[in-house]
């Protein structure tokens, strides 16, 4: 056989091998996510998803949230601001047990007790060591429950081609912009001299809590906005669609929605 015949057809062998998709390491997927989100999810898509893609941006999280919440109660401003605001809250309690005396169904003396367990309980529960256990818990539930929210909607309405574990990736990998976002709000409080709990216009602007007024501006915020936006993104590619604008759409939606039913249930607790 001529040399040549077999030059080329080992060349035809080779064009028709499938090239080995490269992986990135997670410093550069972490990166992808601000730079280049749509590119960063359709190479991890193209591979079996991997924990560490979501568990390692959710611990950073973590870590960056409750070191911000231990450094902001170092400051004697925001301590102060959030002392009030606790005894608001107790004030309220108060008012609740002043017309329980009044009926007649408890004493004052009981009235003060009860006062004091209430007013030792809010502070327990919302220090820094309750806070940051609390972060955790509700971190990973929001995480997981949304996780699987997506899923079935990205799977069953939305006809999507991907996993559980994929989903968890394209809402977990995302969280590092909410890491800048902590560590922004941070250095804002400290400058300020004001407890922020988001970068919503509603917190720079203090509008009222539980409020219209309050929801609408809450969700003109950059960072939660953003974030949103790359979680979609992330959900189009991870479920191998070309639809990015519906999984986006679908991400706001249940960002509202969560957020109003947690408005609706703040009132009616309130």
């Amino acid at each position: 056989m001529d040399p040549a015949d077999t030059n080329e057809i080992n060349e035809q062998l080779n064009d028709h091998v499938p090239e080995q998709e490269e992986e990135l390491n997670h410093s550069d997927k972490m990166i992808g996510v601000f730079t280049e989100p749509g590119k960063t999810f359709d190479a991890i898509a193209k591979l079996s998803p991997k924990a560490m893609d979501w568990f390692i941006p959710v611990i950073s999280f973590l870590i960056i949230a409750i070191i911000s919440n231990f450094i902001l109660f170092q400051n004697p401003e925001i301590k102060l601001q959030f002392d009030e605001m606790l005894d608001e809250k107790v004030a309220e309690v108060e008012a609740q047990f002043d017309e329980k005396v009044q009926r007649g169904e408890m004493t004052e003396s009981e009235k003060e007790t009860a006062l004091e367990q209430t007013r030792g309980g809010m502070k327990f529960f919302t220090g820094p060591v309750m806070r940051s256990v609390t972060a955790v818990v509700y971190t990973f539930l929001g995480l997981f429950f949304m996780a699987l929210v997506y899923f079935l909607i990205s799977k069953f309405a939305l006809k999507g081609e991907g996993t559980y574990s994929g989903t968890l990736i394209a809402r977990g990998l995302p969280v590092y912009i909410l890491v800048v976002q902590v560590i922004v709000i941070a250095i804002l409080s400290m400058v300020m001299n004001k407890l922020l709990f988001d970068t919503s216009a509603a917190s720079f602007l203090g509008a009222e809590k539980g409020t219209i007024t309050s929801f609408l501006l809450g969700r003109i915020d950059p960072f939660a906005i953003w974030f949103y936006t790359v979680v979609g993104i992330g959900l189009a590619k991870m479920f191998k669609s070309d639809a990015i604008v519906k999984f986006i759409v679908m991400v706001f939606v249940f960002w509202i929605i969560g957020d109003l039913i947690l408005m609706a249930l703040g009132m009616g607790f309130g």
